[in-house]
């Protein structure tokens, strides 16, 4: 009777913990949902500067082409659709809207709310799972919830944001757009606890749980994966000394991509890199060997004193990771310098790192507090909990309002050329480029995002069509050999009083008389590019291409002769016509040794044949199609982008990264006893 009474005793105890555990969870996900419930119902909302629209769009783009998933022909010139952006929110969305029947800017909108309130969720989950303190974890994951800390140590921020007391990460979200990094913010602390409870505990059942996790963080977001890894460095220097199965953290990395690799295979990892850096300009040199050396060595030192006296390993995590994403981020809002490209959004992770340090150390302090004192501080903190939920509750109001799309610069100036261009290609500027793909298929010369632009021209185009820099008398006849050498018809120009959020041009009034006006409203205008041909195919000489990639957006001398090429006239211009997303094809007369250039931008995939027979292809100095056809005369060229042997590959990787990550854990039960 005893014993059993023991059992019962655990057995209720047992189930007291998990109830109470469960309670936290549900108090932290109702207080966040409380915060954004505007967002689990919003269609489009007034923050038309976000990049929202363009996630929108790749999942509209996917809710109509679930079957042809290849290339995307709307933005930049076109490029491979697993090369616009990671897939993993965005096809997230679309299945949601595509399985619950809902617009695709209402699944958006729904699963950043989910993700909203998750996040301090998992973050609850990691705390509680490591220390073993439900309390401590709960503080954790209210102060994620009701914090914002770089609020306080950056007046950016601060100004943004209205004051010291509102959601940094609730902005992020709704007025940046930042849905596939705030997702990966869920996903890191369960990465962290599954791959420290298969390296360090080895459990091995957590091993598969930690490369699908990783997995999903590499198919939503670059600068998510870029935060995953100082993460990962932190636990790695909070284990050092301790018992952790350390090739247990690489295989789950090599495993993770193996799982993702049909989705990002490595041709649509190194534009990536070489695009980040031109993304804003991030160059390393002498003063980034300085920070990383200085980091180094802080690090060091930590790790030392740490050692020392002690310190409890799961805090060591945390203070690492605060120093690791604070130095990249902060070092980027006081002093300018990007230690990373783009080093200001990865203050994501440093708020989640900060918080997560506070709290341990804060539980720390509680702990050792008298009865009174404990009463006292749970008190207090109790007080500005609710002020705190107060607070955010406002300012999430105040920025989820709906917006009526219909009246917006954006939404009209996409449905004028929906319904006037016959689905030639444009050049609109700023949130238009962001939006117009979220109501309509026109396809543009912009688009988004930094990630995946096909070439350095691509830049130079567009930052000449908004920047005129140092063009003076100039500006229109460059501008126009940019849009004509890049296949625009059309140009939409906004002016410094329009509604349109970004307003670019710094010199709109120049396109005024010099172009065809084809609509007005405002300042919000529409000109005709005038060209002789609105085919993406022109047949030309060999000289005529561009073979030099232009130094800068006033060295067109190769693109004046390349549009002079275009502009002379043919008894009959090619033509050129998509048959579906991945496939077109080319009419005209060639004649022996000419060349067909198409103004979309070249992959090694893309596969020319004329009658069957596979024709040369390579890219120009603009990173646009050149076809080099056996043809004299009548010719009729076949394109495909062909992703067959790709795709045959990366299945079988994915099989093999599924089969590893489920299989190597047990392998040990496959030995024969001797």
């Amino acid at each position: 009777m005893p014993s059993q009474n023991v059992g019962d005793s655990n057995g209720t105890h047992a189930t007291r913990a998990r109830t109470l555990t469960s309670l936290c969870i549900v108090v932290l996900f109702v207080l966040n949902a409380y915060i954004c419930q505007e967002l689990f119902s919003a269609e489009f909302i007034r923050q038309m500067g976000s990049t929202a629209g363009a996630f929108i769009a790749i999942s509209r783009w996917a809710m109509r082409h679930w079957h042809d998933l290849s290339w995307y022909p709307l933005w930049f010139t076109g490029m491979p659709f697993f090369g616009i952006y990671q897939p993993g929110m965005h096809l997230s969305v679309a299945w949601i809207a595509t399985v619950f029947q809902l617009t695709p800017q209402h699944a958006y909108h729904l699963v950043n709310a989910l993700v909203y309130c998750l996040q301090p969720v998992t973050l609850f989950w990691l705390c509680h799972r490591s220390t073993g303190s439900r309390g401590c974890a709960l503080g954790t994951g209210l102060a994620y919830s009701l914090i914002s800390p770089s609020a306080f140590l950056t007046n950016v921020v601060r100004h943004e944001i209205g004051g010291p007391w509102f959601a940094r990460r609730y902005q992020t979200v709704v007025y940046y757009g930042e849905g596939p990094h705030n997702l990966v913010l869920l996903l890191i602390p369960l990465a962290i606890l599954f791959l420290h409870k298969s390296a360090a505990e080895r459990n091995r059942w957590y091993f598969p749980l930690a490369c699908l996790t990783l997995a999903a963080i590499v198919l939503t977001n670059w600068p998510g994966t870029v935060g995953l890894g100082m993460a990962v460095g932190a636990y790695a220097l909070a284990q050092l000394g301790g018992k952790v199965t350390w090739a247990a953290i690489p295989a789950s990395f090599l495993i993770a991509y193996l799982v993702a690799c049909r989705w990002i295979p490595p041709a649509a990892i190194f534009p990536v890199l070489e695009n980040a850096q031109r993304s804003d300009g991030t160059s390393f040199n002498q003063i980034h060997l300085f920070y990383l050396v200085a980091g180094a060595a802080v690090l060091c030192g930590m790790h030392i004193f740490f050692q020392r006296l002690g310190i409890d390993r799961w805090l060591r995590f945390f203070l690492y990771f605060t120093f690791i994403s604070g130095l990249v981020t902060l070092v980027k809002f006081w002093t300018g310098v990007n230690l990373l490209p783009q080093g200001h959004r990865f203050l994501l992770e440093m708020e989640l790192a900060m918080l997560g340090a506070m709290a341990l150390l804060g539980h720390m302090a509680f702990v050792r507090l008298p009865s009174w004192g404990r009463v006292t501080t749970i008190a207090s903190l109790s007080l500005l909990a609710l002020l705190q939920l107060h607070n955010y509750r406002q300012y999430a109001h105040a920025q989820t309002l709906p917006a009526d799309i219909e009246t917006t610069p954006e939404y009209r100036i996409s449905k004028w050329l929906e319904a006037h261009m016959g689905g030639a290609r444009v050049f609109v500027p700023g949130s238009v480029s962001i939006w117009m793909n979220a109501f309509t298929d026109v396809p543009q010369l912009t688009g988004c995002c930094d990630q995946g632009v096909p070439s350095f021209s691509h830049r130079l185009a567009y930052y000449t069509l908004y920047s005129a820099q140092n063009a003076g008398d100039r500006y229109v006849p460059t501008a126009l050999l940019w849009l004509k050498a890049y296949g625009a018809q059309a140009i939409a120009v906004v002016g410094p009083n329009s509604q349109e959020f970004f307003r670019p041009y710094a010199h709109p009034e120049a396109f005024r008389g010099a172009l065809p006006e084809l609509w007005r409203e405002g300042e919000d205008v529409i000109y005709q590019v005038p060209t002789r041909s609105r085919s993406l195919a022109h047949v030309l000489e060999p000289d005529a291409l561009v073979s030099r990639e232009p130094a800068n957006g006033l060295d067109v001398s190769a693109l004046e002769h390349y549009v002079t090429a275009l502009e002379l006239p043919t008894p009959e211009p090619a033509g050129f016509e998509w048959i579906n997303p991945h496939q077109a094809r080319v009419r005209s007369q060639v004649r022996k040794g000419q060349v067909v250039s198409v103004q979309t931008s070249y992959h090694p995939l893309w596969r020319a044949t004329v009658k069957g027979l596979r024709q040369p292809t390579h890219a120009d100095a603009l990173g646009l199609m050149v076809i080099e056809p056996a043809c004299d005369g009548a010719c009729s060229i076949d394109l495909v982008f062909d992703r067959a042997a790709e795709i045959r590959w990366t299945k079988w990787a994915q099989i093999m990264g599924l089969v590893l990550a489920f299989g190597l854990p047990f392998a040990d039960r496959l030995r024969v006893p001797k």
